[in-house]
């Protein structure tokens, strides 16, 4: 800084870059807070292999985050479109919405061969079913119309 500013420049400066700072805050934490998975999502991989990997009650609890209720009720949405077969009993559940999703199912429920974008060490049972039914996607109990 020159020794001609006055303050009143001094505080031009401070005010502009303030607002920068606070415009660039203001686009990035709406698509933190909100990161809503989706088939196209570039996200999807890390939500799907975070969704399906871990004890038991670490995935019940996860489960209960703001980020995986949004990706579940996502996932129904996009199942619902694209013409998922549901399970007797097990309609709009997000478990298996979210197998078939990740592509770990088919529309079916019928679990595929590669996994889909699930990593890990996954498990498709289902820690804290919100319908009284458990299982793996593709039982007799979990997603699709399997006999």
């Amino acid at each position: 800084m020159n020794k001609t500013e006055t303050k009143d420049t001094k505080m031009r400066k401070l005010f502009t870059v303030g607002l920068a700072g606070a415009m660039t805050l203001g686009a990035v934490v709406p698509a933190i807070a909100d990161p809503g998975a989706g088939p196209d999502s570039s996200n999807l991989q890390g939500i799907c292999t975070a969704y399906f990997n871990g004890s038991d009650n670490g995935r019940a609890h996860k489960r209960q985050a703001p980020p995986f209720r949004n990706s579940e009720q996502n996932a129904v949405d996009y199942a619902n479109e694209q013409g998922y077969q549901w399970a007797e009993g097990r309609e709009d559940n997000p478990q298996d919405a979210m197998a078939f999703m990740c592509g770990a199912t088919d529309a079916e429920g019928n679990p595929t061969d590669d996994g889909g974008l699930v990593g890990g060490s996954p498990s498709f049972d289902d820690p804290e079913p919100s319908n009284g039914n458990g299982g793996n996607p593709g039982s007799n109990n979990a997603g699709g119309n399997k006999e």
